[in-house]
């Protein structure tokens, strides 16, 4: 992060960078591992087209041997080595303790983030439960990227967050089928921020996503219920069976 931070600052006023997403809340899936990193610039915000094409001209500058690209609602940097991608988001004081940064949705401007509030409510709920439901949050996660559905990382999380602070929390298999069965119910509904801040989450950037998101939920919630029902019955090989092509790649 901070290699990359003095790199920005040869072009850019960045005055700080520091660690968000999964990086930061112990959520991240083995292989799958994308390294978050906030990249604060103290200038007056422009169009976020403008300020993610900054960036990306920036990096790709200093590194010219790497794949280099934007992808809403950030710059991604695919280092070689096997080493995992990492996504540096541009990040505006909102003069609190709040930034705005680039709507994740295809042709959006600008979105507000709480990153400390957020990063302090999911290090207390993850301990919920003696851990499980930071465990819900990476199997759930895990499910969206082996079968490449389209939505939000950042979504999951907070749903899976916000499910655990409500549930008495009966087992991985069960609670996982009664997690997709409550997205799958309000069909993947926009969320308020779960501190209270001025922000929502959405799970899809387009309409197309949230089609095959939606299809592919459909699908996970009838598998996982049939898992959780073999498991209860005791049918645990067939239970997992089940889970093997929920997760199957």
């Amino acid at each position: 992060g901070f290699g990359i931070k003095a790199k920005l600052a040869d072009d850019l006023p960045v005055t700080a960078i520091f660690a968000a997403g999964s990086l930061q809340h112990g959520t991240g899936v083995r292989g799958f591992l994308e390294a978050d990193f906030f990249a604060v610039i103290d200038a007056p915000r422009p169009p976020s087209d403008d300020a993610l094409r900054k960036v990306c001209a920036s990096l790709e500058a200093h590194y010219p041997l790497i794949s280099v690209d934007v992808r809403r609602p950030a710059v991604v940097c695919n280092f070689d080595g096997g080493s995992e991608p990492v996504e540096v988001v541009p990040a505006y004081s909102d003069g609190g303790s709040g930034f705005w940064i680039p709507d994740p949705a295809d042709g959006g401007d600008w979105i507000h983030s709480f990153p400390v509030e957020y990063n302090d409510y999911l290090s207390r709920t993850y301990e919920l439960h003696g851990g499980e439901a930071k465990k819900l949050a990476r199997l759930v996660k895990l499910w969206k990227y082996r079968q490449q559905v389209p939505v939000s990382s950042s979504y999951l999380e907070a749903r899976a967050a916000v499910y655990s602070t409500s549930q008495p929390m009966l087992g991985l298999v069960e609670d996982l089928a009664h997690f997709l069965f409550e997205l799958g119910k309000d069909r993947l509904a926009n969320i308020d921020h779960p501190t209270g801040q001025p922000s929502t989450f959405t799970a899809c950037s387009t309409p197309a996503r949230y089609d095959d998101a939606t299809s592919k939920l459909a699908e996970a919630v009838t598998v996982t219920a049939e898992a959780s029902h073999q498991a209860r019955a005791g049918h645990d090989k067939e239970a997992v069976r089940l889970l093997k092509q929920l997760f199957a790649e």
